[in-house]
This record gives structure tokens, sequence and C-alpha cells, in this order.
């Protein structure tokens, strides 16, 4: 019924829903989750291994969050997203039914957030560089202006030395 990715906020210590279906408004954006190993999506964060709850009654060991009781969710699974090994957050399925969520289901998830965190990674490099260019031409447009700025202060150097040379002949 609902699926979001949670990115973690190391500033913060916690999980933010930034992306994600079936939520009412306001929710995408602005929900925050934990990240300790109570929550589920902070546990798949903290050990880099699915979380699956088929009913969220049974658990006693993990605690939902407000958000996902206020949406009647009971049954959800848990994936990390890696970037280069490291956890950079957490894709959950949710449903507002008891779910057996299958072990092809999981695998699939993984698949999931593995083509998620390439798809991350690739956005942060091609960000990087091209903050890198924008700041090359910044040096290189910088370097310009003192160029002109220094060929304009030697031709006035040498105006006055000509008037020097022109007072001296007088």
């Amino acid at each position: 019924d609902h699926v979001k990715i949670m990115r973690y906020r190391p500033e913060r210590g916690d999980l933010l829903l930034v992306a994600g279906t079936g939520w009412t408004p306001g929710v995408v954006g602005n929900a925050r989750f934990p990240a300790d190993v109570r929550s589920p999506p902070g546990r798949a964060f903290q050990t880099g291994e699915p979380v699956v709850i088929a009913d969220a009654s049974e658990t006693q060991d993990l605690k939902l969050s407000p958000v996902l009781k206020e949406h009647g969710i009971v049954a959800l699974a848990n994936v990390p997203v890696l970037i280069d090994g490291a956890a950079w957050g957490v894709l959950e399925v949710d449903s507002t039914e008891p779910r057996d969520f299958s072990t092809d289901t999981v695998n699939f998830l993984l698949a999931a957030s593995t083509v998620i965190g390439m798809a991350i990674q690739r956005a942060q490099v091609g960000r990087s560089e091209t903050d890198a260019l924008a700041a090359a031409a910044a040096a290189a447009q910088a370097r310009e202006l003192l160029l002109t700025e220094m060929q304009h202060r030697v031709k006035n150097n040498f105006q006055i030395i000509l008037s020097m040379i022109e007072m001296q002949k007088r």
C-alpha cells in the first residue's frame, strides 16, 4: 500500500522520508524516523540487513513510528540502500494488512535498493563534477579579471614614465 525511501541525516541522527507513494500530503519530505535499532528502518540502516515484520501486533522488540500507526501500517519490509558498501538510507514497503513478505520479495527489494543506490551515487558524482567545473570556470574568470587589471596598471605606469620623460625633455 505504501512505499518510501528514507535518507540518513547524520547531523540529526534520523531518517528523513525523501520519496514515497501512498502517504497523505505533507508526509513526504517531512516525516522523520528514528535510526536506532528499536525502529525497523533504523535496524535495517544500522545492521545493513533486511528487516521484515509480517504483523506488528506480534512484534515486541521493534517499535513502529507514529507516522506508520497513523496510516494503519501493520506489516513492513525494510532493506538498506547502500553506496560503496555503506548505508545511505532505507527502502521500505508497508502494508495495512498482515503480510508475510517472501524471500523473493525481499530479494527484489534488495535489487531495487541497489539500483537506487547506484542512481544516487551517479547523481552525487555528477553534482560534484558540475561543482568542480563551476569552480574551475570561476577561477579562470578571476584570473582573467586579474590579468586585465594588471595590464591596465602596467599601461598606467608606462604612461606616467612617458609623461615624466616628456617633462624632462622640456
